[in-house]
């Protein structure tokens, strides 16, 4: 696969770009109008350019920008990089439409991305591809989602764990996955749960054809100001021929999606929470075309006093059981559930970053215990 835009033409780009969206357009009107109907327009609301060069290690830019209308009816997002030292060129460009419940999207992209637990090896790959999105919006807290997506991959590099799983491919794929979120942090109560269902066609040169179901459901319950219980399950199944490395992948805390279609837009349940959690076994121990697990996490509100009390901190003790098991071409991988058993704290910074760390003990006694860093909720 060749299909990278130059760093030529890239350097030029680069150059030009900042020039024309800082440039206010031309806005006329007739001097009598006491009025004009709204006609929505996208004007620039962030521009980030960065921009260098050294003679040893030539160019380097990044260009973030975010472009809206008065209303927000319409939405642009837009980053562009280029590392000339590294031979690298990246660019994601996203466009969304809202209506009164709908809202509707694409995203065009190419470039490296990587995949896998930022606390542990994974794997990379060179991405194009094209996203057409579409969500229907129910009230707050419940939601469809509709994607249709083109993407070709290229392995880049990958921990020694999937020596044997990475590859490459092109896939037309397709999800509608149901969403409901009701969880409220301070109460410590609610549900976060999805269906989803998907699959690729081998249409347009592609090479996969496969069918996949995933669910997740997660339950929290108060018992009262500062101890609350969190029960979790979450499966999955894919039939048929899929992207080997992009199948179920268990083991550790698993902080982003690798058994969708691709990474640009499925970033794990609403896009904070961890997509799988099997504690005391390491990240990618795990992969297979089935899987199931539960989790149960008990959690005592170390500071402050009470959920409605949280400022700039909190910090969270936790003990918890986590179990599961996984298939390969309907066997087993382990001849007995993979479970473990652990303490954790989490430390709640200004009431949007996460941190955590766990300690996991296996039942298994040939295995042994681990530490477990986590960024972001993982229930």
């Amino acid at each position: 696969m060749n299909r990278r835009v130059s760093i030529k033409l890239w350097k030029k780009i680069f150059l030009l770009l900042p020039i024309f969206l800082l440039v206010p357009a031309e806005i006329r009107a007739e001097d009598d109008a006491l009025w004009e109907s709204y006609r929505p327009k996208l004007e620039m609301e962030i521009i980030y350019p960065v921009l260098y060069y050294d003679e040893q290690y030539g160019f380097f830019g990044l260009l973030y920008g975010q472009m809206s209308d008065v209303l927000r009816e319409h939405d642009l997002r837009f980053v562009f990089y280029i590392n000339e030292r590294d031979d690298e060129s990246q660019y994601v460009v996203g466009y969304t439409r809202h209506l009164s419940q709908w809202s509707l999207g694409a995203n065009l992209y190419s470039g490296p991305v990587y995949l896998g637990s930022i606390w542990s090896p994974g794997f990379s790959e060179y991405q194009n591809g094209l996203s057409l999105l579409a969500s229907y919006h129910w009230n707050n807290e419940s939601r469809i989602d509709f994607r249709l997506q083109w993407e070709e991959f290229e392995t880049k590099a990958y921990s020694s764990v999937l020596k044997d799983l990475p590859e490459d491919g092109k896939a037309v794929g397709w999800d509608i996955t149901l969403n409901q979120d009701t969880h409220d942090l301070f109460a410590q109560d609610g549900t976060r749960q999805y269906l989803s269902v998907g699959g690729a066609f081998p249409i347009l040169g592609t090479d996969y054809d496969y069918l996949k179901i995933e669910g997740d459901h997660r339950s929290y319950h108060p018992l009262g100001k500062r101890v609350s219980l969190i029960w979790s399950a979450r499966a999955g199944k894919i039939w048929g021929d899929y992207p080997s490395h992009r199948g179920f992948l268990v083991g550790g805390i698993q902080n982003t999606s690798t058994s969708a279609l691709g990474t640009l837009v499925n970033t794990g349940l609403f896009g904070i929470l961890s997509d799988s959690v099997l504690r005391g076994y390491d990240t990618d121990a795990f992969t297979g075309d089935a899987f199931v697990i539960s989790n149960f996490e008990l959690r005592g509100l170390l500071w402050p006093g009470d959920y409605y009390n949280i400022g700039g901190f909190a910090c969270i003790s936790s003990l918890f059981i986590d179990a599961g098991q996984i298939w390969r071409q309907q066997k087993q991988l382990t001849s007995k559930p993979p479970a473990a058993y652990g303490v954790g704290l989490k430390f709640l910074i200004l009431r949007g970053l996460m941190l955590g760390v766990d300690y996991a003990v296996p039942f298994d006694p040939e295995e042994d215990a681990k530490w477990h860093f986590s960024l972001g909720e993982v229930f």
